[in-house]
């Protein structure tokens, strides 16, 4: 294999010239955060001498295990970033650069699904994708308590993310890409921190485009922050007047907090330095004027949740209630009056949950960077057959992962659809327009008609098209709303009880009786999962394969715009149009039998009759959308005990493995009986 040498400020690097494409990985863009460096700003990497290889991923940032992850170790020295060029680069191409998400809590550039040929090779761009500290590491704010040289240590992941866009800026002239036309863009958690880094005075001029998918509210107020903080110290047994020693604690011993607490505690902080106010505000006032801007969010985020949480799925009209009512209490009069005609189901739930978590603070966002900014808003309604339009289910489309088992999604239509969106986004990157030829005109989003591209099979533009979000309107601005979303993980240190009291949770912060949790552990309700380890553990293939598509060097021409429909009334949401049933869903899977699976002490394989044993299709399809993951796993074999218990609730395992009786090892079944013991007792 073809290696290639490129200089950067730094020294030397050595990459790989890999089918076409010219590849660096690993990359220090940051010293290593350790020792007194820990909950610091990121500082600028040492030189070298000589040349550099960057053949292989940096370690992942600190993060309970799990996996399709990656190979590479985890370590508190993870701050590197990683370079697809394509081979023949002429003039100097675009620049995306990629955010993960995982809510703050997990993830990393080495990701399976993150392969950047695919933007390399397919939309002739230069592709740069980051680590950044995450957890404990990188959100815990110590400001108030250990003084001004803590002052940002809250938003250390979003610095670092900074600091990435500073080496780019700086570099990727080196590697054929253009500095002054970089986009910058990211799901989840990625778009929450681009909510913030749009407006964060430190970011300023290094970037020109942003694409934000599926964010949430982006940082939680100081005082917050500060209890949170306040806890954790005081679990660790380090008093205000000593935090110097949170510096001598192991890493390891923090990473049980950042792996077992609720991803809310570990947030992006309103801290009046790095983030001077809140986001919102910012935004409104101009903070990000003259930046373009994609956004939007998928019509049923909450989905996903619940569709891996069995217990949940089974929930009645009065559990629905209940949970809601618990959840939303300050404005519940208001919510449920609107709902009253409504049956008090799941898929009401998924809707207000969907709302309050993603969708309203998309609208908001979107609506406050639109005065000074031109914004196209989409919004995300393909419908999979048991995910509905679930969050990170756009990563399939926008990634191009069509057929190459991402939530078992194939077909002719869901390529096209697939195609259309990575050409919009490619077509951005050049232009700061989303134009493809393919789609109708996409206009400009702006606040007396909220024209929006809805991407689904027929693609077209409406206004206003989210059904409930003249509700969302009224309920944000009543007295307590503020608190509600934001109480994403209040609870989390009644669920720790001490350094190793419930670090068998798997990081679900009681979400396996979601009764009692409320629901309000959102992304961890996939026990340790989190969005991004969905985007992995449902992917069978490898990165490498990535699909092809028609290449897109340069932006197509939009055509004129169709007369928008009008918008949906309200309250009822608009019916989605019916979709095939996705290939591999019901029946056996495409993947090899699972009785293929490796069988060794403490590994054990989920048999075909799990699935009907349940009775319940949603069911089936999970378990054989895992088994797919599992069987990818480079022949290695996955503890596959130990990612269900993360990936839905020990109790809902529990009832698996007694209807499959003695299908399942029985020293299983009883590890699972102790374990769930265990947890009761800590409740």
């Amino acid at each position: 294999m073809q290696e290639i040498v490129v200089e950067t400020s730094y020294g030397k690097l050595r990459g790989k010239h890999e089918n076409g494409v010219d590849v660096f990985r690993g990359i220090p863009y940051a010293a290593p955060p350790t020792g007194m460096r820990r909950f610091r700003p990121p500082e600028e990497p040492d030189s070298w001498d000589g040349i550099r290889d960057a053949f292989e991923f940096g370690n992942r940032p600190m993060q309970k295990d799990r996996p399709m992850a990656g190979a590479e170790p985890v370590s508190e020295d993870c701050l590197f970033l990683n370079v697809w060029a394509p081979e023949n680069k002429g003039k100097p191409l675009p620049v995306m650069v990629w955010i993960h998400g995982g809510a703050f809590i997990m993830g990393s550039s080495s990701d399976l699904m993150y392969d950047g040929r695919v933007f390399a090779e397919n939309g002739n761009v230069v592709f740069v994708s980051m680590n950044y500290r995450l957890g404990i590491f990188g959100f815990l704010h110590l400001g108030e308590i250990a003084g001004e040289k803590y002052a940002t240590s809250g938003n250390c992941g979003l610095l670092d993310q900074i600091a990435a866009l500073k080496w780019v800026k700086t570099n990727i002239e080196a590697f054929g890409g253009d500095p002054d036309n970089i986009t910058v863009f990211g799901e989840s958690a990625g778009a929450i921190s681009l909510c913030s880094i749009l407006v964060m005075p430190e970011a300023k001029g290094l970037f020109h485009k942003a694409i934000l998918q599926s964010a949430s509210d982006p940082a939680m107020p100081l005082k917050k922050a500060t209890r949170h903080a306040n806890d954790i110290i005081r679990l660790l047994g380090i008093s205000p007047d000593e935090i110097e020693k949170i510096h001598d604690v192991p890493a390891q011993t923090l990473l049980k907090f950042s792996g077992n607490v609720l991803s809310g505690v570990f947030w992006p902080v309103i801290d009046g330095v790095s983030i001077p106010d809140d986001p919102y505000k910012l935004a409104a006032a101009g903070a990000a004027k003259g930046i373009p801007v994609i956004i939007g969010a998928n019509k049923d985020e909450y989905s996903l949740f619940v569709s891996l949480d069995i217990d949940l799925m089974q929930w009645g009209p009065d559990e629905v209630r209940n949970d809601l009512e618990k959840m939303f209490k300050p404005i519940w009069p208001k919510l449920s009056a609107y709902f009253r005609n409504e049956p008090m189901d799941m898929d009401l739930y998924i809707r207000i949950m969907s709302y309050a978590i993603f969708i309203n603070p998309t609208i908001r966002y979107t609506v406050a960077l639109s005065g000074y900014s031109d914004v196209w808003s989409y919004f995300f309604c393909y419908e999979h057959p048991v995910f509905k339009a679930a969050h990170a289910l756009d990563l399939t489309f926008v990634w191009m992962r069509v057929g190459k088992n991402t939530f078992q999604i194939e077909g002719d239509r869901e390529q096209d659809l697939s195609q259309k969106m990575f050409r919009s986004w490619i077509a951005f990157a050049y232009t700061g327009m989303p134009a493809d030829r393919s789609l109708p005109e996409w206009p400009v989003f702006k606040v007396d008609s909220r024209k929006t591209i809805i991407f689904d099979f027929d693609s077209v533009v409406k206004p206003d098209p989210q059904a409930d979000r003249e509700l969302w309107d009224v309920l944000t601005s009543m007295d307590g709303f503020g608190d509600i979303v934001l109480a994403m993980g209040e609870d989390a240190f009644n669920e720790i009880g001490d350094l190793g009291g419930a670090g068998d949770l798997g990081g679900t912060g009681g979400s396996g009786d979601l009764g009692g949790a409320g629901g309000s552990g959102v992304h961890n309700i996939l026990g340790g999962a989190g969005a991004s380890g969905v985007h992995n553990i449902l992917d069978e293939s490898a990165a490498s394969n990535a699909p092809t598509a028609s290449n897109a060097p340069t932006a197509p021409t939009a055509p004129n715009t169709p007369t928008a429909p009008n918008a949906p009334n309200k309250p009822n949401a608009p019916n989605a149009p019916n979709k095939p049933n996705a290939p591999g869903l019901s029946g056996r899977p495409t993947a090899a039998s699972a009785a293929d699976l490796p069988r060794k002490d403490g590994y054990y394989s989920v048999h075909d009759s799990v699935g009907d044993l349940l009775n319940n299709k949603k069911t089936e399809a999970i378990l054989y959308s895992m088994l797919d993951a599992f069987n990818s796993s480079d022949g290695k074999g996955v503890k596959i005990n130990k990612l269900m218990i993360k990936m839905v609730s020990k109790k809902s395992i529990v009832k698996v493995a007694e209807m499959a009786g003695d299908k399942v090892p029985k020293g299983l079944l009883e590890k699972l009986n102790t374990e769930l013991m265990q947890v009761k007792k800590q409740r």
